[in-house]
């Protein structure tokens, strides 16, 4: 059995900026002193979103995230399942999908973002949901990112998961709507579906690794050539203009490649060399295997709520509380699916790989900010505010209600 690696506590940073952050506890950055933090803007890229985002809630908030839900004080009022869109976006950017979501390894998370739509006519469609209790005629909600987390967030019955998968959906009335799918690195065999997403976050960290690679090397090789210089005669001292220079030049941004971009694009098979010009069923051979391979191109496309592998349940917990990181402002709506996804024990270890050792492709340092192996926001204290939990007595799946031939009314009492 290989061995789990064991990562140390990073180094809290020298002058950081006012938007620094970290999950350290005694830090004076840490999560105790998170509501000193400025918001780093992200947010304001999102024109939709009505909630006031510059006025830090981390310690005055009165419904913070995450929570640890055991105990309901409200009846389910949702009437059906959250039904998802899939959307015209996925991982390999050819014939299935028109786009793909900007692949982001940030300091606490990795991040999957989709492009703001200004209205439900503009294209591409990023992925959605219907949700059953967010106002009237309100339609599907568009996914505006998707962020992975280690250990998990929130809790059931005081049980912390191995991570988490939190989707945040713009709601048109100006809030956001969060559905939480906890994870469970137990699973016997690799779920095939994650490693798509971890295949996908690989090629930008490897494409990180490298840039920051040419980096130093045209750094040694420009002290080199100083040395040389000096060697020869050429400058008696490294004037200050000269180290300015090469700390500009260090500094500087390799200008990108296609060669390096840190994606594949799906390339023709190789025809059998037995089709040759001569063989006047060659353009119908080829054709076939052109169609085979597209058709193996779909098993690359990526829904971030598939069925079974993903999403394993229409059930869940859901509260009112706020994002889990600075500002963390309120008024967002979660739903935690109450059954987790299982993905293998490898499969944790990599998630955790890009998270841990991502390196800054202009300063070659390690970006993380991880405390003891997490990243997670500790359970916040409540304050009041209605906790719900949807069951099968409240509504059954779309599937058992098609099944049963009643489009209402179908439910399964306890």
């Amino acid at each position: 059995k290989p061995t789990t690696p064991e990562w140390e506590n990073p180094k809290t940073m020298s002058n950081p900026p006012r938007t620094y952050f970290n999950y350290n506890p005694r830090s004076r950055y840490g999560v105790n002193e998170w509501h000193k933090i400025t918001p780093d803007g992200y947010y304001d890229r999102l024109k939709k979103l009505k909630t006031n985002v510059w006025r830090n809630k981390c310690k005055s908030g009165t419904r913070q995230s995450p929570r640890d839900l055991c105990r309901t004080n409200d009846e389910c009022l949702e009437y059906h399942e959250t039904r998802n869109r899939r959307g015209e976006y996925g991982l390999d950017g050819r014939d299935e999908s028109k786009a793909r979501p900007t692949p982001h390894i940030m300091h606490n998370k990795l991040r999957l973002s989709y492009k703001e739509r200004r209205s439900e006519h503009e294209e591409p469609i990023p992925p959605g949901a219907d949700f059953a209790r967010n106002g009237q005629n309100s339609g599907v909600q568009d996914l505006v990112h998707i962020d992975w987390k280690v250990r998990s967030e929130h809790k059931l019955c005081g049980r912390q998961y191995d991570a988490e998968m939190q989707l945040y959906y713009l709601h048109q009335y100006g809030n956001l709507e969060a559905v939480s799918v906890l994870i469970n690195a137990d699973g016997e065999a690799p779920n095939d579906h994650f490693q798509k997403m971890l295949d996908f976050f690989q090629k930008k960290f490897d494409a990180d690794r490298g840039q920051c690679r040419r980096r130093q090397r045209r750094a040694r090789a420009l002290l080199l050539d100083k040395s040389s210089k000096r060697l020869r005669g050429g400058s008696a001292s490294v004037s200050s203009e000269a180290d300015a220079e090469f700390e500009t030049y260090n500094a500087a941004e390799s200008p990108p490649s296609e060669a390096d971009d840190g994606f594949e694009d799906f390339d023709e098979p190789d025809l059998p060399a037995s089709l040759g010009n001569n063989n006047p069923y060659q353009n119908i051979q080829n054709g076939f295997l052109r169609l085979a391979h597209r058709r193996e191109a779909k098993d690359l496309r990526w829904d971030p709520m598939e069925p079974w592998e993903v999403q394993k349940t229409v059930h869940f917990w859901a509260y009112t509380g706020s994002t889990t990181e600075p500002p963390c402002f309120e008024d967002v709506k979660w739903r935690i699916l109450d059954v987790p996804m299982t993905i293998a024990h490898p499969q944790l270890v990599q998630l955790k790989k890009l998270m841990f050792d991502h390196v800054d492709p202009d300063t070659c340092r390690k970006t993380s900010t991880h405390y003891e192996e997490s990243n997670a926001r500790p359970v916040q204290p409540y304050r009041g505010g209605a906790i719900y939990r949807c069951k099968r007595s409240d509504y059954a799946s779309d599937l058992e209600r098609a099944a049963s031939g009643r489009r209402r009314g179908f439910v399964l009492r306890e």
